[in-house]
């Protein structure tokens, strides 16, 4: 019931116009006039056939959340959650920082699920893609090569 009220609150704001202030000069003076954006197509919430997931893909999820609980808190994780992942899934939370495996952690099951099949991706969280994985750790290590570079370059100034 409530979910179904904040569902039409929600769809009623987006339905709202967006309002912007636009200025441009007209030759001697600047002009300020307010203009409407269109507003965006409406989608409806699609729920799931069956309204949930089967079981296996509840288990894939439980143990994607398992294993990135225990990243964040620097522990090992359990062996029998870890058997259930693929090794493109352990690459991706290897890759993620402490922040996103938070994320990953606390995440809906069908918000993971989402966005492991790259239908509605989660927002402040690594694509789950090996593509995006591999430029993610390219970048990781450039900046912290750049970060050593600059802590050696200041050390040396301050002996």
């Amino acid at each position: 019931m409530l979910k179904a009220l904040l569902r039409s609150i929600r769809n009623f704001l987006a339905c709202l116009p967006r309002f912007v202030t636009e200025r441009f000069f007209d030759g001697v003076r600047w002009i300020s006039r307010l203009v409407a954006l269109p507003a965006p197509a409406y989608e409806p919430d699609v729920e799931p056939a069956g309204g949930q997931t089967d079981n296996g893909d509840a288990e894939h999820i439980a143990a994607l959340r398992t294993v990135a609980g225990h990243f964040a808190a620097g522990q090992q994780p359990p062996a029998n959650a870890v058997a259930r992942l693929r090794e493109a899934d352990l690459e991706w939370l290897m890759a993620l920082p402490r922040p996103m495996l938070c994320r990953v952690a606390v995440a809906s099951d069908a918000a993971l699920a989402a966005h492991i099949r790259r239908q509605r991706p989660m927002p402040g969280l690594l694509a789950h893609d090996s593509a995006a994985v591999a430029d993610f750790k390219a970048a990781v290590r450039m900046e912290r090569s750049r970060r050593d570079d600059t802590e050696a370059k200041l050390d040396f100034i301050a002996a």
